[in-house]
C-alpha cells in the first residue's frame, strides 16, 4: 500500500500559517527582549546610585569633599573619582546635593542613556533613550550626541559650524588627524566643545578645565587618559610653563602632543603643526 505525503496545497497552507503566527509572535518576542535589557539597566543604575551613596558617606566620614562621582568623556569627569564598583562597559555622572543625597544621575551603557535631574523622584524606565550618548556641559546632562568638525572659524560656547559629521570617518582623516569634538542634546543645543587627536584608529579628546592644581596628578591622570584612549604605552609627558608665566600639563607621542592649561585653554597638535583648540571661555576653533 502507498504512503500518502503532502500535497502541494497543505505544504503552502502549513507554511502560510507558519509565517501568519511568526508576524505574530516575533513584535511581542522583540518586546521581552526590550523588557529584559531595560530592566537590566535599571538595576545598574540602582547599583551606581546605592555604591556612590556608600562610598560618600565613607569619603565624608574621611575629611573628603566630593560632590560627584563620574567616569566617562564629555561629561567632566577630569576632577572627580570613580567608583571602585561601576561596570567597565558604562558610563555615568552621580551629583550629590549638600546633604549628601544623589541630586541627579546621568547614565549610558550600550544600549540606553538616562538622565534624571530629581533623582529623589526615582527611575522612570519611560525616559530610557535609545542609540544616545550622554553629554554634560558644566550645569546639566542630556541624552544627546557628538558632532565632529574642522574649521579654522572660531565658534563659541553655544555654536558650531554649519556643517558637521556624524562620525570621524566621514572627516575623511586617515593615519593621524585633529579635530573638535561639540556635545550635542536632545534638544539640540550646543553644549560644549572638545579638543581631540585621532591616531591608530582611536580617538582622545580634551575639554576646557581639565587640569587639576597639583601638577603631578595632572600629568599622571592626562598619561592615564591617553594611554587609555589611543592604546599608546610609549609616552613623555610634563608639566611646564609659558612665557607669560601659564602653567600647562603635556603628553607627547610620535611627535604629536596633546596639552592642558591651568588656565582652561586645551589643544591637541600634529607634528606638521596643524592644531585643535578649545579655550577657556569654550570657544573653539583649528589652526592649519
Amino acid at each position: 500500500m502507498k504512503k500518502k505525503g503532502f500535497t502541494l496545497v497543505e505544504l503552502l497552507a502549513v507554511i502560510a500559517i507558519l509565517a501568519i503566527l511568526m508576524l505574530l509572535i516575533t513584535p511581542n518576542i522583540l518586546k521581552m527582549f526590550q523588557s529584559g535589557r531595560k530592566d537590566a539597566f535599571k538595576v545598574q543604575i540602582e547599583s551606581l546610585v546605592n555604591a556612590a551613596q556608600k562610598e560618600i558617606t565613607v569619603d565624608t566620614f574621611e575629611g573628603s569633599q566630593n560632590t560627584k562621582y563620574c567616569k566617562g568623556t564629555g561629561i567632566g569627569c577630569y576632577n572627580y573619582m570613580e567608583l571602585s564598583t561601576s561596570d567597565s562597559d558604562i558610563k555615568y555622572i552621580i551629583n550629590f546635593g549638600s546633604d549628601n543625597k544623589v541630586s541627579s544621575v546621568g547614565v549610558q551603557n550600550d544600549n540606553f542613556c538616562y538622565v534624571n535631574n530629581d533623582y529623589s523622584s526615582g527611575i522612570n524606565e519611560e525616559d530610557f533613550t535609545e542609540n544616545a550618548t550622554l553629554v554634560c556641559s558644566e550645569t546639566e546632562c542630556s541624552c544627546g550626541k557628538y558632532v565632529y568638525w574642522i574649521s579654522a572659524s572660531n565658534f563659541n560656547k553655544t555654536s558650531k559650524p554649519s556643517t558637521t559629521y556624524d562620525s570621524i570617518a566621514d572627516l575623511n582623516i586617515s593615519g593621524a588627524g585633529r579635530f573638535i569634538r561639540t556635545k550635542i542634546s536632545s534638544d539640540n543645543r550646543v553644549l560644549g566643545h572638545e579638543a581631540c587627536i585621532y591616531y591608530n584608529d582611536k580617538t582622545f579628546c580634551l575639554a576646557p578645565y581639565y587640569y587639576e592644581k597639583d601638577d603631578e596628578t595632572s600629568k599622571s591622570k592626562l598619561k592615564k587618559d591617553i594611554q587609555e584612549a589611543l592604546g599608546i604605552t610609549s609616552l613623555s609627558c610634563n608639566n611646564g610653563s609659558y612665557s607669560d608665566g601659564t602653567i600647562y600639563v603635556g603628553c607627547s607621542f610620535s611627535s604629536h602632543f596633546c596639552r592642558a592649561r591651568a588656565t582652561g585653554l586645551v589643544n591637541c597638535v600634529l607634528s606638521d603643526g596643524k592644531n585643535c583648540i578649545v579655550s577657556e571661555e569654550g570657544k573653539a576653533w583649528c589652526q592649519g
